[in-house]
């Protein structure tokens, strides 16, 4: 945060201008007082790695255990990036499948 104090200069009256001023600053030293006692709880967390390693995995999960989780909006939002996930991953696979002459239909490999 960044605080700016101005110091004009009044020739009448310089003692209530002078007053002014210092009521001010003491208000700016309290704030910048309270921003430091928050400051001071906050963590800060670099999050280093290679692409697809599972860095806003992480920050998900942080999120979702120490903030209330995700809005409704948020959640939408992760809903159709699941579901181009799930739709990207079987066309893979079914791709793969036939490139690899593995049958759809093998009895060995059904469920029981």
């Amino acid at each position: 945060m960044l605080y700016l104090i101005v110091f004009m200069h009044y020739p009448r009256d310089g003692l209530l201008a002078q007053q002014g001023c210092q009521r001010g600053y003491k208000k700016i030293k309290r704030n910048r007082q309270s921003d430091g006692e928050k400051m001071d709880r906050d963590v800060k967390l670099l999050l280093l790695g290679a692409g697809e390693s599972g860095k806003s995995t992480i920050v998900k999960q942080l999120k979702i255990i120490h903030d209330n989780g995700f809005s409704p909006e948020e959640r939408i939002c992760f809903k159709l990036i699941v579901y181009s996930n799930m739709l990207q991953s079987m066309i893979a696979i079914i791709r793969a499948m036939g490139e690899l002459r593995i049958n759809f239909s093998d009895d060995d490999r059904m469920a029981s």
